[in-house]
């Protein structure tokens, strides 16, 4: 995503001055224009307050049992998350339950070969996302997925974007189908994750990230653009609302 795009590209969405926006699994790098970030285990960064979400609340749940209060949110985004949920009724129902409108991004099915920790391949059809569940003949050890191909594949992503994503804006509702053929499920199997040490250029431009995320914040807050309530910790954001049945807020993992 370019510099521009990061601190602009929020305003192609329907998200109004004063709107208050949700957004969920933003991992290290959130939309610049959300208030208040859900994710289930957030990198080390996010959880210090600092980085790119330090001016921002950050709450520690489940998708599947967001602990808001019914439409509370304006605008709920996510992206590139719910490719991971197992219960994906259950969470696309959540979104629906505490926010107006939202945003969703998801990759399209047809490079869904390549990712081992994915549960569904996913598609658009008119104004309806479908979503089929992964059968076992996906299930694959690690040593059969290539490399070399994921790594061609992120230096195409960078630049086509949008060949590669679904992008999906609702209001009010999220029309979806849930498609499964019966047989037994895949599971999705943990991949290793390998550190990398950021290049100095690449932490200066970290840096300037940072310094113009908090900048604009500030600005937007002092012209109304930003929601008043972010600035007393959101004390009535959050519902005296119970997870349902079987969901831990905040676990590490989804009930299998």
């Amino acid at each position: 995503m370019g510099f521009w795009s990061y601190c602009f590209g929020w305003r192609k969405l329907d998200i109004r001055p004063g709107d208050l926006v949700l957004e969920v699994g933003p991992g290290p790098n959130p939309m610049i224009r959300s208030d208040v970030l859900v994710d289930k285990s957030p990198p080390d960064d996010i959880k210090k307050g600092s980085g790119l979400s330090a001016d921002r609340p950050l709450v520690i749940a489940d998708i599947c049992a967001l602990p808001f209060k019914n439409k509370v949110f304006d605008y709920a985004y996510t992206a590139r998350t719910l490719e991971h949920v197992d219960k994906i009724e259950r969470a696309l129902s959540e979104l629906q339950r505490v926010a107006k409108r939202g945003y969703i991004i998801v990759p399209q099915w047809y490079i869904e070969g390549l990712w081992n920790t994915h549960f569904w391949l996913i598609s658009k059809r008119g104004d309806t996302l479908v979503f089929r569940r992964k059968c076992h003949l996906f299930n694959m050890t690690l040593l059969e997925y290539c490399q070399e191909a994921r790594d061609l594949f992120w230096k195409l992503y960078t630049h086509h974007r949008l060949t590669f994503e679904i992008h999906y804006e609702w209001n009010g509702k999220i029309n979806y189908e849930i498609i499964r053929c019966g047989c037994e499920d895949f599971r999705p199997t943990a991949e290793l994750v390998l550190r990398e040490t950021l290049s100095i250029k690449s932490k200066v431009r970290r840096f300037a990230r940072i310094a113009v995320t908090r900048f604009l914040r500030w600005w937007w807050a002092r012209t109304g653009e930003l929601n008043p309530k972010i600035r007393s910790s959101s004390p009535n954001l959050f519902a005296p609302y119970s997870a349902p049945t079987g969901l831990d807020i905040g676990s590490d993992r989804h009930e299998p």
